[in-house]
């Protein structure tokens, strides 16, 4: 609307301009044309800065993904108010941040595995040793899994299995390996049996 208001502005002031004799206009018509005409100029400076700023509001408003991936859970929807969550500090923290996350997002290709060793048992882990996956349920479901990358800070433990046996006050190492989902009936978020190939013995 402003760049037509322009054009009319400009068409106006170009027919006072063009005459030959400027006396066949009074000079406040041809002076109100003139700043007619550059009231029109600003209007679109105006409104040129009014997109921008629009567009500006947009863009921030997208919410853009850093890494390339899946959208695997959303627990927002217009017009709900988004919550600030706190930073988790460690992977316990991580893991029951992602369960009240307000998008869940990972990649899925390959999918990768958090194995938690036992500190009682972490003599016995040799970094890199070969390792394979059982699905809960149906144990023919098995395949290998390879070697990503291990953590070498201890944690304590935040996952157990409810045995009158098994201390609480205990910590872990994370080893993390990947896999190729393919066909596999396996998800993100799904718990495996891991098997990891040890050569340690216990010294007598």
């Amino acid at each position: 609307l402003s760049k037509v208001s322009l054009e009319n502005a400009y068409i106006q002031f170009s027919y006072y301009e063009r005459l030959v004799d400027k006396k066949a206009v009074s000079e406040q018509i041809y002076q109100q044309s003139h700043y007619a005409y550059l009231q029109a100029i600003e209007n679109v400076k105006v409104a040129e800065e009014n997109v921008r700023l629009a567009e500006s509001n947009i863009d921030r408003s997208i919410i853009r993904a850093p890494i390339g991936g899946k959208i695997l859970q959303v627990n927002i929807h217009e017009g709900e108010i988004a919550p600030v969550l706190p930073v988790a500090n460690n992977q316990s923290n991580w893991m029951t941040l992602a369960q009240g996350s307000l998008i869940l997002m990972g990649t899925v290709d390959p999918l990768q595995v958090r194995i938690d060793i036992d500190e009682e048992d972490c003599w016995r882990y040799q970094e890199g040793s070969p390792a394979r996956a059982f699905v809960r349920g149906n144990s023919r479901i098995n395949f290998p899994i390879h070697f990503l990358r291990l953590e070498p800070y201890m944690i304590p433990k935040s996952s157990f299995t409810g045995e009158t046996t098994e201390r609480v006050d205990t910590r872990v190492l994370q080893v993390l390996y990947n896999f190729e989902k393919g066909s596999l009936p396996v998800y993100p978020g799904q718990v495996l049996d891991i098997f990891i190939e040890s050569t340690q013995k216990a010294s007598q």
